[in-house]
């Protein structure tokens, strides 16, 4: 926000060091972190600090409540017990690492390291694991993993609870769509993240509203009831 203003050169000389935080919501359709516009902002703040200075990258997440032409509120480490759903706001760590790959190549003079917002706590739900900042910093491969568990219903022919879990090592926002392919299908629902579209032998579930899965973690996907399921008929778009 002070990049273009001319009384910053004179503002930083006062310190001994500055941290450019690159992560704010400018639109719901923006996101949290844009890593072109980051780097913009990098070199920018480069050509005019004549001193050190870090960047800071989130490693988190925010939900937008009660949002419309008005603005928001934010919602982040603790819930602002607001009624209706939030749009969640979340950043891959692919994202932070290809930045910190570009960053690496083309490091900026004065440039003396990374700020994280915000070091992961148990009960954070939209800040990274502590194993996926590592991995991130690390410069660990960040494979994501989906799996769709089918767990039939004791005493109910053919009706499956499905439940999407989050088989990688790292944390990941929840896969755009999974596509089910199934033989004579009653009925189907999907629950929380994501809405159905249904056709003959073809049951999709589109998400509606971001979140972040952490690794290892699982959340309700639906529910269907057919009487056969497809052997490798399950696709999951990241």
């Amino acid at each position: 926000a002070w990049i273009g203003s001319p009384d910053l050169p004179g503002v930083l000389q006062q310190a001994d060091s500055s941290v450019l935080q690159v992560h704010a919501v400018l639109s719901p359709q923006q996101g949290l972190f844009d890593g072109p516009l980051a780097l913009r902002w990098v070199r920018q703040y480069a050509a005019v600090t004549p001193k050190p200075f870090r960047v800071a990258l989130p490693a988190y997440g925010m939900a937008l409540l009660g949002f419309d032409a008005q603005g928001a509120q934010v919602e982040s480490e603790s819930s602002l017990r607001v009624a209706g759903n939030g749009r969640e706001l979340t950043v891959a760590p692919q994202q932070i690492a290809d930045f910190l790959q570009t960053l690496a190549q083309q490091t900026p003079p004065r440039l003396r390291g990374i700020i994280w917002f915000r070091l992961p706590l148990a009960d954070d739900r939209r800040a990274w694991s502590l194993a996926t900042l590592r991995a991130v910093i690390e410069r660990r491969p960040l494979n994501v993993d989906w799996q769709v568990k089918f767990r039939p219903q004791p005493q109910q022919n053919g009706l499956y609870d499905l439940i999407i879990h989050n088989n990688g090592p790292v944390d990941a926002p929840l896969p755009q769509e999974v596509i089910i392919r199934a033989d004579d299908c009653l009925a189907a629902d999907a629950v929380g993240n994501y809405r159905l579209e249904s056709a003959p032998q073809r049951q999709r579930f589109i998400r509606i509203s971001g979140d972040q899965l952490r690794a290892g973690q699982s959340r309700p996907l639906g529910w269907l009831r057919c009487q056969q399921l497809t052997p490798g008929g399950t696709l999951v778009t990241p």
